[in-house]
């Protein structure tokens, strides 16, 4: 009998390591169809797709954090390294770029 409630009370621990909230969410068809093509390969059910993608945009919401100060440095590094040859570029850049690319 002893066994048999370590056995409940380890279950009871794993299931609430992987405690789930219910939820309810609206996608459209496009959304359900993108989702589908992304990760509906195999057998997996939509909920389990809206999962894949919430947890892949978390990640890189992480790495975009992480990367942030990096980025900054890098971009302020950049600050006044290059000259433009021209004197009113931030007003006529749409003609310079036209030029550039003609």
């Amino acid at each position: 009998m002893s066994q048999m409630s370590k056995f409940t009370r380890n279950m009871i621990r794993y299931e609430r390591s992987l405690l789930l909230l219910n939820t309810q969410v609206q996608l459209t068809e496009n959304q359900v169809q993108s989702l589908s093509e992304l990760y509906g390969q195999g057998n997996e059910s939509i909920d389990v797709s809206v999962q894949r993608a919430i947890e892949q945009s978390l990640k890189a919401q992480q790495i975009v954090g992480k990367d942030r100060y990096s980025a900054y440095r890098q971009a302020a590094g950049v600050i006044g390294k290059y000259r433009a040859k021209c004197k009113n570029i931030s007003v006529q850049h749409d003609l310079y770029l036209n030029e550039a690319w003609l």
